[in-house]
């Protein structure tokens, strides 16, 4: 929307003065004529396992003979060669029938004569269990054997019942193949279901395209399962193929790792390997990781790749096989994936009888932290390497959790400015379940009201919050909003995953009768954080992948309910810091895409399909060109780094062309971390796309928010409560260790080791904090430095002694108010990274004052006396009072900035409310505030006295009182604010006090009676000062009860209306778009009959009643003769 002239006449009083020597920010950029804030501008695999390979084939006939066990005994062709390294092993080769006997015959003559070297067969029938019964593999229509389930919890597995419904069959071969008979159901039916399953190979169709037949998947992605309605009969439900024709060839192999363990893998090799630039790829696991899966080397053989899969060293997606059997365990952590790689490229070179060209890795889930594995500990074995979603009481329903993702939608699916169902950037909402809260005083239930308890609100707010153990130790970050869907089905349950019983029950304690009902407590997580089995853990750098050139792309839904993408942020992070690299050199070989909308691997309501492993798609649908695939073969191969993932829709019925609600191009530029708050937003068609079904994405790709420094040159391990001293590039360096907690002991005051850290470090020097760091501040503390470096990846938190607080924090004149932590001196840069911060506590104040405000509520992020500061990728949380306050502050810049203050125990302004604002200015000149996320409940940004050159953009409010100048005039003295610009702001309702989006306050012009602690019980008004060159632009508001609005009689007692003594003049609020409250205003201006407003316009407003769409009225009052401009009131236009 344009400006008209008069406004810009305004505004070109602002333009003169909001940019100043030396700070020469400008409108738009911070820089302008190369001018800024100065500190901006100026021969053997080496594993000695006995092996052997069983090699068939089969054909696409549409109805092959079925080969019977003395046919494929009798095809068994023997030879002897003698193992050199570990004895004997076995061979055994199994012909069958293909479509191309002349070429295989003499494949299989060749892999006989020349297999590989060191080998001597014995017993060819020695392990006959691994062939596969059932139909044949390539089949097209053909009606599988289906199983009809009876209607109960779980199914009979082999003759034994299931324990409970998230219970498995025992693993043991040859029963289990992770055939669908053979396995309980995680998920039951719902009333009058039935279950269907359909035999391996076979996938349950959508009731031949009768969408009036009810049907529903116990397992995200496996549709060869399903439950239908009664009368539905299951043989009409399995018959279409699942993986389609394929011409290939397959071997398995059964690789001895130990005495006691073995890793089973197949290597499906396809006739065309060398015309497609033979290649070869590894296929990771899910979950436990104990079956073999048919979905990707189909794929995969398709593009031309010689794929091997593997069982990880057991059967089974279940831990038992891990119990009193550590060598098992090694398989699954790291072996299998390395064994089953080095004999599958032996078995691909000599079959075919060339060397392997390229070779990749592909994994999601499990196989993510498979390909973290590899990218960390053997990536010389790949080129190139995928990792997706890498894995490190019920108290609600499914159906609850449908409502409440329904909920999170409607608060946070627009943030991006897209109505589309798909949350764009989770990391930007902050849900509030508390808007269907049953209210008890009215009898409200979920049954009759569709509301929940306390106790199931405090449950889902939870699920969005990090979780934090012994010492404040972060142990998983928070899941993000919008994967309610898949998370109620999985960890948002209230119940143990059958994956984390396992591996706490058979590995961490190696106790079948473990309980996690009375035996996960914190303690428990530290120990299987200490045991840490194989190095189960992949949080190591990719110094390795980096030395070796191979190539490592990550993505991550960001609507995943399983695993939480943060882990994927902070992992990025966390190599950026640990090799000393900037996004620039990181981008040479790791590159991480997060994926909007997508589940885990597949799914959800944004793009979901993307071409490689785990993606659950019928492959003869699968774009051949434009897929993760074929991106990182360009990245290898041809030396073209991916910019961005082309992605595709997948409707229900695993159709891939299905028109979505998002075939559309999202190109936005590449994001920091944290991503600022509102990149350019530019979603349009997809002009180029060859299918107009198709839907493209840019992927947003992450890169680091690191500075580029060298880590210390000289440290040794840390202790508990300690200061560490080296160098990095000659500055002095201090690197603060927090100290443990101690079982029964409290807390250690870490205030003493921080404050020698800066008188050792704070003048020139370096400081560190590091991640996983959590700071127990007992006591207020005021460090002063000078040039100096923060590197701030752990938390500060403030104690709860409020005792203490009430009595020593520093006292404010302002309000009455009171400070904890105060930073004072020049020249200093912090940064969090995104992921270090303060918490203040602050829950411990709302709890007991319980909506009654108190004195002594200590600040937790103050600046006083400083300049030329820099904070960015900070969070401040839980402050129990104003969150970020500068005081007497010049030439100072913050971004990508995040205040949460929210009480745990009560729902939003029913425990605290008032004075958790965000980010406050008074005595500060030359502020700049770009990217920042708010949730409390009072002012979002404040703009107190004596502020000046201030400069706000891309700020997210969620809940509050909105934007804030004032309040002004409150003391006898100069109050004035001038030259001040916020821009690009989202105002979102989360409680019953959101009164104003942008408004301007000042007090009463004669001292009046004032009670309370902030007014300290005296007379306050009186002020006096200007208010000049304002400019509110581009508001998003979504509820709030007012639109713009000016009022100087803040203060007023009755009597005194009208008196203020601030001038207000040069204001303009320029398109404000959204809802406002039903019968509130969209603009009002009360004026001083002192000293009448002038000047004062509005552009663009264009804000309707949230309950009907009409235009709400106006209102002014003691405006000069044509002081307002832009309102169609007529009292407004004297």
């Amino acid at each position: 929307m344009k400006i008209s002239s008069s406004v810009w006449t305004i505004l070109g009083l602002l333009v003169t003065r909001i940019a100043p020597q030396p700070f020469c920010w400008g409108f738009v950029k911070v820089c302008i004529n190369g001018c800024g804030p100065p500190w901006v501008c100026g021969g053997c695999f080496g594993l000695g396992s006995s092996w052997f390979i069983s090699l068939w084939k089969r054909q696409t006939d549409a109805n092959p003979p079925r080969p019977s066990r003395e046919e494929v005994l009798a095809a068994v062709d023997t030879m002897d060669i003698y193992d050199k390294r570990k004895g004997l092993a076995s061979l055994k080769v199994k012909k069958a029938w293909c479509e191309s006997d002349a070429w295989v015959n003499s494949t299989i003559r060749n892999m006989t004569e020349t297999l590989i070297d060191g080998l001597h067969l014995i017993d060819p029938v020695a392990s006959y269990d691994s062939w596969r019964e059932g139909p044949e593999l390539w089949v097209l229509r053909q009606n599988a054997t289906n199983v009809d389930v009876p209607p109960t919890y779980g199914t009979d597995c082999g003759g034994k019942p299931c324990k409970s419904g998230a219970e498995q069959c025992d693993p043991s071969p040859p029963q289990n193949k992770c055939d669908i008979t053979t396995s309980c159901i995680q998920t039951p039916p719902f009333p009058g279901e039935h279950h269907c399953a359909c035999r391996a190979g076979y996938k349950a169709d959508a009731a031949n395209g009768d969408t009036s037949v009810h049907y529903r998947l116990p397992f995200i992605g496996q549709e060869y399962r399903v439950f239908v309605k009664p009368g539905v009969a299951c043989n009409t439900l399995c018959n279409e193929w699942w993986l389609g024709p394929n011409s290939c060839n397959e071997v398995t192999l059964n690789i001895t790792t130990s005495s006691t363990s073995s890793v089973i893998a197949e290597v499906w090799m396809p006739v065309d390997w060398a015309e497609k630039g033979k290649r070869f790829i590894m296929g990771g696991n899910g979950g436990l990781g104990g079956c073999i899966g048919f979905t990707e080397p189909t794929w995969l053989n398709k593009l031309g790749f010689a794929t091997v899969v593997h069982n990880n060293g057991h059967w089974g997606n279940i831990g038992v096989p891990f119990f009193n059997r550590p060598e098992v365990v090694k398989d699954f952590v790291y072996r299998a994936l390395l064994v089953a790689t080095k004999v599958g490229k032996k078995a691909v070179t000599q079959f075919y009888g060339e060397p392997i060209k390229t070779s990749y890795y592909s994994g999601c889930s499990t196989g993510g932290r498979q390909g973290l594995t590899a990218a960390q500990e053997f990536p010389e074995e790949y080129d190139g390497i995928i990792a997706g979603k890498p894995g490190s009481a019920s108290f609600l329903t499914p159906e609850q959790w449908a409502f409440v993702h329904d909920l999170i939608l409607q608060q946070c699916d627009e943030i991006d400015g897209v109505k589309d169902r798909v949350i764009e950037d989770p990391r930007k909402c902050n849900p509030r379940p508390e808007a269907i809260l049953c209210d008890p005083l009215q009898h409200q239930t979920w049954e009759k009201n569709k509301c929940l308890t306390v106790a199931q609100v405090e449950a889902v707010g939870k699920i969005y919050q990090p979780f934090y153990g012994n010492e404040g130790k972060l142990i998983y970050p928070r899941f993000n909003p919008g994967g309610e869907i898949l998370g109620a089905a999985t960890g948002f349950s209230g119940n143990p995953s059958r994956t984390f019983l396992d591996w706490y029950r058979y590995v961490v304690f190696n106790n079948a009768s473990w309980n996690p009902d009375t035996e996960f407590t914190l303690n428990a997580i530290d120990i299987a954080y200490k045991s840490d089995q194989f190095g189960y853990s992949t949080w190591k750098d990719l110094t390795k992948l980096k030395a070796a050139g191979t190539k490592l792309l990550v993505f991550h839904g960001l609507a995943d309910g399983q695993i939480s993408s943060e882990n994927s942020y902070r992992y990025y992070e966390y190599v950026s810091r640990n090799m000393s690299l900037p996004s620039t050199r990181l981008d040479e070989f790791y590159r991480f895409f997060p994926i909007p909308g997508m589940e885990h691997c597949q799914g959800g309501d944004g793009v979901t399909y993307l071409g490689g492993i785990a993606d659950g798609v019928d492959p003869r649908k699968v774009n051949q060109t434009d897929n993760i695939m074929n991106t990182m073969i360009r990245w290898v191969e041809e030396g073209k780094a991916p910019e961005r993932l082309t992605g595709r829709k997948v409707t229900a019925d695993n159709k891939i062309n299905g028109k979505s609600s998002r075939d559309e191009v999202h190109n936005s530029s590449r994001a920091s971390h944290p991503k600022p708050m509102f990149p350019p937003n530019s979603l349009q068609p997809d002009a180029k796309s060859p299918n107009a079904a198709q839907n493209h994405f840019d992927s947003m790709r992450v890169q680091a928010a690191f500075a580029f420094v060298l880590l210390l040159a000289s440290s040794a391990l840390a202790t508990s409560g300690t200061v560490s001293h080296g160098t990095t590039h000659g500055r002095k360096t201090c690197t603060v260790h927090a100290y443990k907690k101690e079982k029964n002991k409290p807390l250690k005051d870490d205030v003493p080791n921080i404050l020698k850290a800066f008188k050792d470090c704070g003048d020139g020097g370096i400081i560190r904090f590091p991640e996983g760091e959590n700071y127990w501040i007992a006591q207020r503390l005021n460090p002063v430095m000078n040039n100096v470096q923060i590197d701030w990846y752990g938390t500060f938190t403030l104690s709860d002694d409020l005792a203490y607080w009430r009595a020593n924090s520093y006292r404010i004149a302002f309000q009455n108010h009171r400070a904890g932590f105060v930073i004072t001196g020049d020249n200093i840069i912090i940064d969090g990274f995104g992921i270090g911060g303060i918490d203040g506590n602050g829950n411990a104040w709302y709890n007991a004052e319980h909506g009654s405000t108190q004195e002594g509520r200590p600040m937790p992020f103050v600046f006083w006396n400083v300049s030329q500061v820099t904070v960015s990728n900070f969070f401040v949380r839980q402050s129990p009072l104003w969150a970020i306050n500068i005081m007497n502050g010049t030439d100072m810049y913050f971004t990508n900035i995040t205040s949460n203050s929210t009480a745990y125990s009560a729902p939003y302004g029913t425990n605290w409310v008032q004075n958790t604002d965000g980010f406050n200015t008074m005595d500060a000149r030359n502020i700049y505030l770009k990217g920042f996320t708010y949730q409390g409940g009072d002012d979002c940004v404040a703009i107190k006295p004596h502020s000046y050159n201030i400069y706000v953009s891309d700020v997210l409010c969620h809940g509050g009182n909105g934007i804030a100048i004032g309040s002004l005039g409150q003391y006898l003295e100069d109050s004035s604010v001038e030259n001040v610009w916020i821009d690009n702001v989202r105002i979102v309702r989360y409680n019953e006090d959101m009164h104003n989006s942008a408004y301007i306050k000042t007090w009463i012009g004669v001292q009046a009676p004032q009670s309370g602690y902030e007014s300290e019980n005296q007379p306050r008004g009186g002020g006096w000062g200007y208010v000049r060159n304002i400019l509110f632009s581009n508001f998003d508001v979504q509820g709030a009860d007012s639109g713009p609005a000016l009022t100087q009689d803040n203060g007023n007692n009755g009597s005194y209306g009208g008196t203020s003594k601030m001038l207000v003049s040069n204001v303009v609020w320029a398109n404000f778009t959204g809802t406002i409250t039903h019968g509130k205003r969209r603009a009002s201006v009360s004026c001083s009959k002192v000293n009448p407003c002038y000047n004062i316009a509005f552009e663009g407003l264009d804000l309707v009643d949230a309950t009907n769409g009409d235009v709400p009225g106006e209102a002014c009052s003691n405006i000069a003769s044509h002081g307002v401009r832009g309102l169609s009131s007529s009292a407004c236009n004297a």
